[in-house]
């Protein structure tokens, strides 16, 4: 059977790649962007507060955080495929399972167990995109993953919300369910392993945790992971808290929250277009900068509209943002693998565990907001100049030696 391991020296065979990673690492955002909409409807189907029902996606966010490091580390050890594989049936069961809950205690525990898989695809796919090109072409690939990732949030609220609408909200679960089944069958047969055997890292519990901690503590890796996470959870602040603001702000409906993310994602899809049109134009850290510097405007822009008189005011300065934000994205997360060839697997691990505890905080957090603009604005603030300040950091930082692969 032709693979696109074996059309992965052409064209057709990058994209055929982007194409089947970004499916799969779409499954991670799904079990959020999908289920925003069906929160209303679970709240009251499971007799429970709409606050209390957002916490779920912490529970989801916690499980995912929870394996991220074990993904990452188990595909240096045993390969990509693999892992990719088992946890993508595992993330179909769990769904399942999920959609199955009579109680509000066995829905957080279900999401935890769901989110618990769900990473997989984002972190092993990162590492199988270095593995494979370098430079210009892994910032490409991971441009037109992140392009054709960016599907997802715009079609996916609308789906839920008529999902919960139409069919109620365990509808939900059960197309996440059948989602990662049909992932996972193309990927059995479609997906190539990059990492060869005399490459991989064996999986010793404690050299794991010597190489894992002095990756978390070198400061270059610490100034990437901050800029990488703060700088998207300015938007995420948003998005995690629209049941909130688009309903008693806004007056709108869970099946009309799609219209809200649609700018916000073609924006998002325009700047990793650009990113991978810049990659063999202008070097990665002067496309990096000039994104964050734009990212930090738009979040000041964002703070300059009050009591916006309706919702496409406050989606300018949003999508400007969220093209900032995916403009910087690639060439910060290369950065990053780039600072431990040999352990690409374990750092892809760390960078979304960064991620992942900063959406988490991000879910707890925007509760307390309770959906009030000027404090969404002015929190968006706080992370763009943060996530600034982590890069240029970084890029002040003289080059330095690292124990990790020693380790």
């Amino acid at each position: 059977m032709k693979t696109l391991h074996s059309l992965a020296g052409g064209e057709p065979g990058q994209r055929g790649l982007a194409v089947l990673l970004a499916a799969l690492a779409v499954l991670s955002p799904l079990g959020i962007d999908i289920y925003l909409p069906a929160i209303p409807a679970i709240a009251t189907g499971l007799a429970f507060e709409a606050g209390s029902a957002q916490q779920t996606i912490s529970a989801y966010l916690v499980g995912m955080a929870s394996m991220l490091l074990i993904h990452g580390a188990l595909s240096d050890a045993l390969g990509r495929r693999p892992v990719i594989l088992t946890a993508t049936l595992c993330y179909a069961f769990a769904s399942a399972a999920a959609a199955f809950m009579p109680s509000a205690t066995g829905l957080v525990v279900a999401r935890f167990v769901q989110g618990v898989t769900a990473g997989a695809g984002t972190v092993v796919g990162r590492a199988l995109i270095r593995d494979r090109f370098e430079g210009a072409a892994a910032q490409r690939l991971l441009a037109m993953v992140a392009l054709m990732f960016g599907i997802a949030p715009l079609i996916a609220p609308v789906i839920g919300g008529w999902l919960a609408q139409l069919l109620g909200w365990r509808s939900v679960f059960y197309f996440l369910s059948g989602y990662a089944l049909l992932i996972w069958f193309v990927a059995e047969h479609f997906l190539p392993e990059t990492l060869p055997v005399d490459k991989r890292v064996p999986l010793a519990l404690a050299a794991l945790a010597r190489r894992c901690a002095a990756i978390a503590v070198d400061p270059r890796f610490l100034m990437l992971a901050g800029a990488i996470s703060l700088g998207a959870n300015g938007l995420f602040l948003y998005v995690v808290s629209t049941p909130m603001f688009l309903e008693r702000v806004f007056l709108l409906q869970p099946s009309q929250y799609g219209w809200f993310y649609i700018p916000i994602v073609v924006a998002m899809m325009a700047g990793t277009r650009t990113s991978a049109y810049l990659a063999a134009r202008w070097p990665a850290a002067k496309t990096v900068t000039v994104a964050l510097a734009g990212a930090l405007l738009a979040a000041f822009i964002t703070a300059a509209v009050r009591n916006p008189s309706n919702v496409g005011v406050l989606l300018a300065p949003l999508a400007l943002y969220a093209y900032c934000v995916a403009l910087a994205m690639p060439g910060l997360t290369l950065s990053a693998l780039n600072l431990f060839p040999a352990s690409r697997g374990l750092t892809s691990s760390l960078v979304g565990l960064a991620m992942v505890v900063g959406n988490a905080a991000t879910a707890g957090f925007s509760a307390r907001l309770e959906g009030d603009l000027q404090a969404l604005s002015g929190s968006m603030i706080g992370l763009a100049f943060a996530a600034a300040v982590g890069w240029l950091a970084f890029v002040s930082a003289r080059p330095g030696r690292t124990r990790v692969e020693e380790a």
